[in-house]
């Protein structure tokens, strides 16, 4: 009896998450957070040179504010999320100690004028940021652009980073192809070399999908940090809790694709709080 009820709970919960990710905007949107239904509340894994556990935490109108490693240095900063009035992502800083005000590595993000979404961002290197003032970064040194393109389902179907660093001129494009059971069935990257074109060259990744929930769908935030809109996680976990979200799992061989929350790690486990 038990096993039919959560079998039940658990295809309602898909279910729900699959309806409000089509309704979550990328960027993000100023959007009720499906956050309501499950919290990430903390990670942990290994990355190539260290195993860590990260706290999420979240602020009263449930968009995540921060990912805070036990161990915060050089290589593993913690990630601070920072919102404009209207609930929108302008801001991720990878900081040091909050009193320090010190940054390894920031974004700021622009928006488009019609549908609210990010556009473009500028990626800084060791600097200094305010979280009381604006400009939010006020030192640090511009080293790329990424630009953002949508598809009708807000979902990010091509991305073009450029560097902005002199003598290094390496242009990166990702394009994001779905097919129709919502999944990127095909990831398309070239690397072009303006100043010298013998060093162009392109790759294709073709995710593996299980049938469960993918747990970045439980808030826009999470798809735009991971580029993943997809319906299904690429990957099969070794374990799921009783409502099909990935508890631990494996990175497949493309480690930039399988970012988890922006972390770059080879094993993940996720620890959700699931709220009325």
């Amino acid at each position: 009896m038990k096993r039919n009820q959560f079998r039940t709970m658990s295809s309602l919960l898909a279910a729900a998450l699959l309806s409000l990710s089509s309704c979550i905007k990328p960027g993000p949107i100023i959007i009720p957070p499906a956050a309501h239904l499950a919290r990430i509340t903390q990670l942990k894994g290994d990355s190539y040179y260290w195993s860590d556990s990260i706290a999420v935490n979240y602020n009263t109108k449930g968009y995540p504010v921060s990912l805070v490693p036990s161990v915060i240095a050089t290589g593993t900063p913690q990630t601070l999320l920072m919102y404009d009035k209207q609930n929108r992502l302008i801001a991720n800083i990878g900081a040091y100690r909050i009193e320090e005000l010190g940054f390894e590595m920031a974004y700021k993000y622009l928006y488009d004028d019609h549908k609210n979404r990010i556009t473009r961002d500028t990626c800084y290197v060791f600097g200094r940021y305010s979280s009381t003032s604006t400009p939010i970064i006020q030192i640090g040194q511009a080293i790329r652009s990424t630009s953002y393109t949508y598809d009708d389902k807000n979902r990010i179907i091509k991305t073009v980073e450029k560097s902005l660093e002199r003598g290094y001129g390496v242009v990166i494009t990702k394009t994001y192809s779905y097919n129709a059971a919502g999944n990127a069935w095909k990831i398309h990257t070239t690397w072009e070399y303006p100043t010298d074109t013998t060093y162009n060259a392109s790759s294709d990744l073709y995710p593996q999908y299980d049938d469960k929930v993918n747990f970045h769908n439980l808030h826009a935030i999470w798809q735009f940090l991971d580029k993943d809109y997809s319906i299904n996680n690429a990957f099969n976990a070794t374990s799921y809790d009783l409502y099909g979200l990935p508890t631990a799992f494996d990175t497949n061989s493309d480690k930039d694709f399988m970012n988890t929350l922006g972390f770059p790690l080879l094993h993940t486990e996720i620890k959700y709080k699931y709220l009325p």
